[in-house]
């Protein structure tokens, strides 16, 4: 177990840093003692939980901070302080943008249609293409199908 001090330290690290090692060798402990103590004791787990939801907000508002709300950037002309520019981050922007709001997320479509045993997938390689690509052999009495040979009529 931790002293009433180590764990403060401990906590504030986390707090700090969001990360268990890091707080673990600022107070020289095992990373395996901290969990022993998270699976015994709950409110040590509640205490580091709440910790690290405080690092992720730290996050959050540094995010938002450099994507919205801009930074100032001292600008400089022959080495001397002429003023001060402001600056956004397009990239944490967008990070931002698909939390918040689902049509800037990435989706991934995957068609799949399951027939008689068969699973068909749409793509645009072929089975001796994929064959090629990562080897191996086809079953026996393989035929290659393309999108036009499939029967719709046949749906239920």
């Amino acid at each position: 177990m931790l002293s009433p001090d180590k764990l403060q330290i401990f906590l504030d690290t986390i707090r700090e840093k969001g990360s268990i090692g890091a707080a673990c060798k600022k107070i020289t402990c095992a990373a395996s003692l901290i969990e022993e103590m998270r699976q015994a004791d709950p409110d040590f787990d509640r205490a580091l939980n709440n910790a690290l939801e405080e690092y992720r907000s730290l996050i959050e508002e540094e995010i938002h901070r450099r994507g919205i709300t801009g930074y100032e950037e001292e600008v400089y002309q022959g080495g001397v302080l002429v003023g001060t520019k402001r600056k956004f981050s397009d990239r944490l922007l967008e990070i931002h943008a698909k939390r918040h709001i689902a049509a800037y997320r990435d989706t991934v479509d995957v068609n799949a249609e399951f027939r008689s045993g068969v699973i068909v997938l749409g793509g645009t390689e072929g089975t001796n293409e994929w064959l090629k690509k990562f080897g191996g052999t086809a079953p026996q009495g393989h035929r290659e199908t393309t999108n036009n040979d499939v029967d719709e009529s046949d749906d239920e």
